[in-house]
């Protein structure tokens, strides 16, 4: 089977090598080109079908009859069926996807956008070219200029997911313009991370103290200093003063870091997402953190046992958004 496919392979680049003495070099390469983004698909749509079967009867009834009329009829309709298909096909052919690298947290109560800059290589205005990701249209732009490079935002809630990580890496720029006869599309690569937080659930957790977590050998690193006990280290906030810097903590993290001590801990609180649904758990973790104060804070305790950092702040809820997101879900490739 193998040395069949090689005699296959080596027939075919035989027969281009040999071609290519009549073709130019630039034909050639576009025949071999392999990679997937410049290639252009189209297919009729529903009415393309229509047109093209009532050309076929007109084609059927002018060679039965010899009428001229029908002879006429099918000339259009094939006129038609065929500027369509060139005219959908050189409408996407010169638009381009800028490479994009991104990573999106994607929130189910509030708009999550997705940026992606779109270009016109070629030397006329195109009209009428959807973005599709994921098999779901999230975009129209309904005209792109001569050599024009637009910017385009879609919300990542177009894409219907569930709680999970998933990796985008492709997205579709289509169009069925201008009689809406064919569907012409090309595939471009992109690399987009996407975090997916769980559904805002109202309900509550179990509390759990620092000093049950200690009890449970599960501390988070205290230690005595004079009259107060040390628990740990926060990000130094704008505004605070610098009386309780940390100065190991901050040169091995690179950044200024805070002392907490044992009474501030009184009003901070880990949310107990051990027992129960998993999926209620986490969405109702995702309910409480959203609703907390910029001035409380919290922490996370998880199943398998995880804590996150005790801390407040936008950044912290960020944090613990994404661990909601990926806990215990591998990433998933969309196409």
């Amino acid at each position: 089977m193998d040395n069949s496919k090689s005699k296959n392979l080596s027939a075919s680049y035989l027969f281009l090598n040999r071609l290519a003495i009549f073709l130019p070099a630039r034909t050639i390469k576009r025949i071999t080109a392999q990679n997937a983004s410049q290639r252009v698909y189209i297919i009729p749509t529903s009415i393309g079908f229509y047109f093209s079967f009532i050309a076929l009867v007109l084609f059927m009834i002018a060679i039965s009859y010899g009428h001229n009329l029908a002879f006429y009829c099918t000339f259009l309709f094939f006129s038609f069926v065929s500027f369509s298909a060139v005219i959908t096909n050189e409408s996407i052919k010169k638009i381009d996807l800028k490479g994009s690298d991104v990573k999106v947290l994607v929130t189910h109560d509030q708009y999550s956008p997705i940026r992606l800059v779109i270009y016109n290589h070629s030397k006329k205005s195109q009209y009428d070219i959807f973005v599709e990701a994921n098999g779901v249209s999230v975009a129209l732009i309904d005209e792109l200029k001569p050599l024009e490079e637009k910017v385009v935002f879609f919300d990542g809630n177009d894409l219907n997911l569930e709680r999970g990580v998933y990796q985008l890496s492709r997205v579709t720029l289509s169009s069925r313009f201008p009689l809406g006869l064919f569907y012409s599309w090309r595939y471009h690569s992109c690399d987009i991370t996407l975090k997916v937080t769980p559904k805002s659930k109202e309900g509550s957790l179990a509390l759990v103290t620092h000093s049950q977590l200690k009890e449970e050998g599960v501390g988070l690193g205290y230690e005595q200093i004079g009259t107060d006990e040390y628990t740990e280290t926060r990000d130094h906030l704008w505004g605070e003063g610098f009386s309780r810097i940390d100065k190991k903590q901050s040169l091995r993290l690179g950044r200024p870091q805070i002392r907490v001590f044992e009474d501030e801990k009184a009003t901070s609180q880990c949310f107990d997402l051990r027992g129960g649904s998993l999926e209620d758990n986490l969405s109702i973790a995702y309910y409480l953190v959203a609703h907390l104060g910029s001035k409380e804070s919290f922490s996370l305790i998880f199943p398998n046992g995880l804590i996150t950092k005790n801390n407040y702040g936008e950044n912290h809820k960020l944090e613990a958004y994404e661990t909601l997101s990926s806990y215990e879900r591998p990433k998933v490739l969309l196409r």
